[in-house]
């Protein structure tokens, strides 16, 4: 029997085993992509873990020695997504996972004609999708294709990935959003000590769009303070817009506040901000 014979059975066998619900593997959509970074040969514990974007995937042992490789992907028109290449030194992608915003998965799985990533899940920040080869570098590569369909059904996501944008261990509270959100946000102190209308302020951390073409406008402010002046401050903004309202208490009598959203007229709307961009204060 050919070689060629030999890989359309595997790949029919491949998309019948994937079970229902579950698109077929595909060529990758994309003609135009880059590597991030090199290949990596992935230490075999039977486990695969990303840490980075929260999933984990089950190898059986005949996938000892495979490797890794983190590629940008160019869906155009629809803009890029990180991916993670799987395979081995000889052919260095068997399969590929690559996440998506919601936004746009829908855009590319809108399209009518072409191959399109097939879905595995989903968490708050991303849409994960699955694409394969329909080439095998010889035989070996061809009975590991085969295994592909097992392995994506032991995709598990873990929730909740976040990224720090600011951190105090002096007070104990972390100012986060979700990941792949950090490259629109920043958060920097804006003075150490100041004085609010009725009370003393300890510190503010201002959370800001840096891709913005602002002049000094702030788009979340947060205050810590001691109860006590937090208290006056309180007590002396009753008649204005926006009062106070406490995000966090702290240790120490300390309480992490915030007076509402600031924005200028030189920044972005916030619908400029994927919708799934949360910012949160949390406890260390």
């Amino acid at each position: 029997m050919k070689k060629n014979t030999l890989l359309l059975l595997a790949i029919a066998t491949t998309i019948l085993t994937m079970g229902a619900g579950c698109a077929k593997l595909d060529t990758d959509k994309p003609t135009d992509s880059s590597d991030n970074t090199t290949t990596t040969v992935a230490v075999f514990n039977g486990k695969y873990e990303n840490s980075e974007y929260g999933f984990s995937l089950n190898f059986p042992k005949t996938w000892e020695g495979y490797t890794t490789k983190n590629r940008t992907v160019d869906w155009k028109p629809d803009g890029t997504s990180d991916s993670i290449d799987f395979g081995f030194p000889i052919q260095d992608s068997l399969f590929n996972i690559s996440m998506h915003t919601k936004d746009q998965w829908q855009e590319i799985k809108s399209v009518e004609e072409g191959p399109t990533p097939g879905y595995l899940g989903e968490n708050s920040q991303f849409i994960f999708g699955y694409s394969g080869t329909q080439y095998a570098a010889n035989d070996t590569m061809i009975e590991r294709t085969k295994e592909v369909p097992e392995i994506l059904r032991s995709f598990k996501l873990k929730e909740n990935i976040k990224t720090i944008l600011y951190s105090n261990k002096d007070y104990g509270f972390n100012i986060v959003t979700n990941k792949g959100c950090e490259k629109y946000l920043k958060a920097t102190n804006s003075y150490v000590g100041g004085t609010m209308t009725g009370g003393d302020v300890v510190r503010s951390v201002e959370v800001t769009l840096p891709l913005a073409k602002q002049k000094g406008g702030v788009w979340l402010n947060y205050q810590l303070a001691s109860q006590v002046e937090f208290d006056k401050i309180v007590e002396s903004s009753k008649e204005l817009p926006g009062s106070p309202r406490i995000i966090l208490n702290l240790d120490n009598n300390m309480v992490l506040f915030m007076t509402g959203i600031i924005q200028s007229t030189e920044m972005p709307p916030l619908t400029d901000l994927p919708a799934n961009c949360d910012v949160k204060a949390e406890k260390i």
